[in-house]
């Protein structure tokens, strides 16, 4: 890892640090430059990426953005089945926020979906 890269991890963890304590701006603040830095060093597909589009989306669920959270979700998942697989632990927890996402957002069927294709019962897609 170079500096860079500490560097935009750092901001990640700064991210999450904010979001824990309720600073939902300072988070964002950090998770986009995180996103920004890892993107630019390492690109839109790498697992370290991922990791924090998918914060973000959990931090955009937070501030009641309910688009911005489902897509992030989306593109993490997206992304970390085709880096790892379906059934990796950072897939599934990837699945399990999407998940909980659609059920808050009161689409339980949807819900249901997303968390059965963890099982590999559907495919898990989410909307339509």
């Amino acid at each position: 890892m170079n500096d860079e890269s500490n560097l935009d991890w750092t901001y990640h963890v700064f991210g999450n640090l904010y979001a824990n304590h309720g600073k939902l701006a300072e988070a964002e603040a950090m998770f986009l430059r995180a996103l920004r830095g890892k993107e630019e060093a390492w690109g839109p597909k790498h697992t370290s990426t991922l990791d924090t589009v998918n914060n973000l989306g959990g931090l955009y669920l937070k501030q009641g953005k309910m688009k911005e959270a489902e897509e992030m979700y989306l593109r993490a998942l997206k992304g970390k089945e085709e880096a790892w697989r379906p059934q990796h632990t950072s897939t599934l927890d990837t699945v399990y926020n999407l998940g909980i996402f659609y059920h808050l957002e009161g689409d339980f069927d949807c819900a249901e979906n997303v968390f059965a294709s963890s099982r590999g019962l559907r495919d898990g897609r989410g909307r339509s």
